[in-house]
């Protein structure tokens, strides 16, 4: 099992993994350099205060227990949209295993990557059943693979941001910042508990930090 974050690494997090957006005026170049610059982490850090004042604007002494907990904090930018997709083919699983003409199969297998969809369809029987009109969007986004990809992204970003919300303010406001300015801010509704996200989160978590583990030995 993963460590327990601090709260100076959910810091560190925070800013190694806020998306360049937030610092607009900044050119990548010198938004790159000040991330590896002591002097220059304080003066962005600053900057984020007043955008995600939970993590910024203060250090608490004793880190909130839920924060503690979120193994899924430690998440690289990089696989914050594997992460989502996760999360949003799991909030679709009960009707993705209904889907059983071949050519449904097909896509779905080359959207999601074999792996993800037989994870997704093993965990068909658990958590609440989508809302009706979940049905008639993967109906709709079923005709083109890039459709259908943003569907499971952007549902997977909004069951995402729902349990981060659950967990702690500043948990949301690390999620936001992951994202460009606005992405989370018209989040579809979510409907999976938050029980069943943390579990989504925290076995990619494991899965993702076996894979690092790996490519260094």
């Amino acid at each position: 099992m993963a460590e327990a974050i601090s709260w100076a690494e959910l810091q560190r997090q925070a800013l190694d993994g806020a998306h360049a957006a937030w610092f607009d005026d900044l050119p990548p170049q010198l938004l790159d350099a000040a991330r590896d610059d002591a002097a220059g982490r304080r003066l962005l850090a600053r900057r984020l205060a007043g955008i995600a004042p939970q993590l910024f604007a203060g250090f608490p002494a004793v880190l909130p227990a839920a924060l503690a907990a979120s193994a899924w904090l430690r998440t690289s930018r990089h696989s914050l949209d594997e992460q989502a997709l996760d999360l949003g083919a799991l909030a679709f699983a009960p009707m993705l295993r209904l889907m059983i003409a071949r050519d449904e199969v097909v896509r779905l297998r080359r959207v999601l990557g074999a792996a993800r969809y037989a994870r997704t369809l093993a965990a068909a029987d658990r958590g609440p059943a989508p809302p009706a009109s979940a049905a008639a969007a993967l109906a709709e986004a079923c005709g083109a693979d890039e459709t259908l990809h943003r569907l499971f992204l952007e549902q997977g970003r909004a069951e995402w941001a729902a349990h981060a919300n659950v967990v702690h303010p500043a948990a949301l406001e690390w999620l936001r910042l992951c994202h460009a300015p606005g992405t989370l801010d018209a989040a579809a509704a979510a409907w999976l508990d938050t029980a069943s996200v943390a579990r989504a989160l925290a076995i990619s978590e494991e899965e993702s930090r076996d894979d690092r583990q790996s490519r260094h030995h």
